[in-house]
């Protein structure tokens, strides 16, 4: 049966029945499935955040006020995680102790926010560079480049991972590099990379978010060309490395408490030259 036959109510020829089917308005269907899952999003997302902001309460609560307001500040900006985060959000954010991370498995929320209690950090105080690694630059013949090659560094720190670095995050997080608020540092080994460092840069601090290498100590390479940096002076006045491991603890990094880091990443980005 056509279809003019199907939205008239013509009947089939010995069938008896009647075909009343109403044909569809062009765009109708597309546009009431986009609503109702843009809908959907909202509730979900602000359910979370009301059954997270009860649990919280609920769980720290005979802890005192101050421990509530601030898992509850934690979840408030979780629940904004489903609209995209501008540059002046990752920034700001940054400098309150929030890091900005991908999420590959939550397409409908591809961004969260997350908070450490510890941050690892170098500063001119406790940073150095062992022995062994300075026999390792002595000797090496990679080619050390800052600030040249976001995507190729980036690239390689998603190769064979998979986790945070989405392509909505990498997008977001290029945006930062163009306009300023992201270094690299790359080795290279007759024009080919074989280790990188990117992280965001905002004054005085360097915050790590990722590294890669493949070849053997080409990755130590590049965080000691990062923390001869610091030690020149000029440039970096802190490294933040996240959480604490053996390739950082050799640079000296030690925990401090995210408030301690947060009014530490302040005070550079105050005494930082423009």
């Amino acid at each position: 049966m056509s279809t003019s036959e199907a939205s008239s109510g013509v009947v089939a020829a010995g069938s008896g029945i009647t075909d009343e089917i109403e044909a569809p308005k062009p765009g109708r269907s597309a546009s009431v499935v986009k609503r109702a899952s843009s809908a959907w999003c909202y509730v979900r997302v602000r359910a979370v955040a009301a059954f997270a902001v009860i649990l919280t309460t609920c769980t720290f609560g005979v802890l005192g006020g101050d421990r509530v307001r601030r898992w509850s500040l934690r979840v408030s900006l979780l629940s904004a995680s489903a609209v995209p985060p501008t540059p002046a959000d990752v920034v700001g954010n940054y400098l309150r102790g929030q890091v900005l991370f991908g999420q590959s498995l939550t397409p409908q929320m591809p961004f969260r926010w997350q908070t450490f209690a510890n941050r690892a950090v170098i500063t001119a105080t406790n940073a150095e560079v062992p022995k062994r690694i300075r026999r390792l630059q002595r000797l090496s013949d990679l080619e050390i480049r800052f600030d040249t090659d976001f995507d190729s560094i980036v690239e390689g720190c998603r190769h064979g991972r998979s986790g945070w670095l989405t392509g909505d995050v990498v997008d977001l997080y290029r945006q930062l590099y163009e306009l300023g608020f992201v270094a690299t540092i790359g080795a290279y080994r007759e024009g080919a990379i074989v280790a990188g460092l990117w992280g965001l840069e905002i004054g005085g601090t360097l915050g790590i978010m990722s590294v890669f290498h493949r070849e053997n100590n080409s990755g130590t390479l590049v965080i000691a060309a990062a923390v001869d940096r610091l030690l020149e002076g000029g440039r970096w006045s802190t490294i933040d490395a996240g959480q604490l491991h053996d390739n950082y603890a050799r640079f000296g990094a030690a925990l401090i408490s995210r408030e301690e880091f947060c009014h530490l990443a302040v005070r550079h980005l105050e005494s930082h030259p423009a």
